[in-house]
């Protein structure tokens, strides 16, 4: 193995360790200032109301890209937490809309706040990486990304076409 090959294998498992402490970091539930334990899958179902005040459950599935069957008892636990309020669409008297409760709001902002401090943390982290280094690092993580992929579209099931 000659010294590239050594370092594209050391840079691939740089990389996919650091996806596992990030997958580790965003399956701790944590508290984001609501004083609610909130799992990844309730954060970013607030994080996507936040942005979205007043969307509906389909609409908010789309985003989320789930079914509106998986999205609907997550919502239903954000509402007995005290997180949304589901209330009627102003457009007409079947649609249910989304919003945050103050709680809510508590929770979104403290999740935003914690990727701000960690976003601003890496930059400290990096501030003597050039901008050659930078974008030559961001070249390199997306064809990484191409390639997995590629791996992915490679695995799945191939529907039958007969």
């Amino acid at each position: 193995m000659d010294e590239k090959e050594k370092k594209f294998k050391r840079i691939l498992e740089h990389y996919q360790r650091a996806m596992h402490q990030f997958n580790e970091l965003e399956d701790t539930p944590t508290d984001f200032g609501s004083g609610d334990i909130l799992y990844r899958s309730e954060i970013h179902t607030i994080e996507a109301i936040g942005n979205n005040q007043g969307t509906n459950l389909t609409e908010l599935a789309a985003t989320l890209e789930i079914t509106k069957g998986t999205l609907s008892p997550l919502v239903t636990k954000l509402v007995k937490k005290g997180l949304v309020l589901k209330s009627r669409g102003d457009r007409n008297d079947k649609e249910i809309t989304l919003k945050l409760t103050e709680k809510g709001e508590k929770a979104f902002d403290g999740h935003r706040a914690f990727h701000r401090a960690m976003y601003l943390n890496f930059m400290d982290l990096c501030q003597n990486i050039s901008l050659r280094q930078l974008e030559a690092f961001e070249e390199i993580l997306l064809k990484i990304m191409d390639n997995i992929d590629g791996e992915i579209h490679k695995t799945l099931p191939r529907k039958n076409n007969s």
